[in-house]
């Protein structure tokens, strides 16, 4: 249906006027429908650096995709090096672009929400470790401080979350020391 879409003239600049100002690419991502996500990078490679209206890339959004499996899909969908559309170069993320608010890169996201598995593959692919935000923190120090704000809220339905977070700290603090 994608591909019938693009065909047809689909518009992959168009935002959902909604609150953030989703391009198609950031819903696909949001919602972990990674052959979407292909199709339209296929389509349109520069695609993986539109940003939503509050300067979010796609790799930004993926934290909003709630299953793991799909994250990951679409996480190795997002990474992949792709042809420019005149075909003269190629295309990939930039794994360094801190979005303009918070100035948190896409590591600083996966990080803070406790997804460790993409923090993993976005320290493969080469994602900068010491890269500093606004606040002056790395993505590790991000991933401390969200749980250092859930274990001062001490709310029960943060159980979950608070586990991730531990989980993706304690990875991290292994992983950046190899990656320094």
């Amino acid at each position: 249906i994608g591909k019938l879409l693009l065909a047809a003239g689909a518009d992959m600049e168009r935002d959902d006027r909604q609150e953030e100002w989703f391009l198609p690419i950031h819903n696909a991502v949001a919602n972990g429908a990674s052959a979407l996500a292909a199709t339209m990078l296929e389509h349109m490679p520069d695609a993986i650096h539109c940003t939503t209206g509050d300067g979010r890339s796609p790799l930004h959004v993926l934290s909003l995709c709630d299953d793991a499996g799909d994250r990951m899909a679409t996480l190795e969908v997002l990474l992949r090096t792709r042809r420019t559309a005149d075909g003269a170069g190629t295309c990939a993320p930039n794994l360094g672009f801190s979005e303009p608010f918070f100035g948190n890169t896409a590591l600083h996201a996966a990080a803070k929400d406790g997804h460790s598995e993409v923090v993993i593959r976005l320290l493969e692919a080469g994602a900068p470790v010491n890269c500093l935000n606004e606040a002056g923190r790395t993505p590790l120090e991000e991933a401390k401080a969200e749980l250092q704000l859930l274990s001062e809220e001490n709310a029960p339905q943060t159980a979950v979350r608070r586990s991730r977070l531990e989980s993706t700290v304690e990875m991290m603090e292994i992983a950046v020391v190899g990656y320094m």
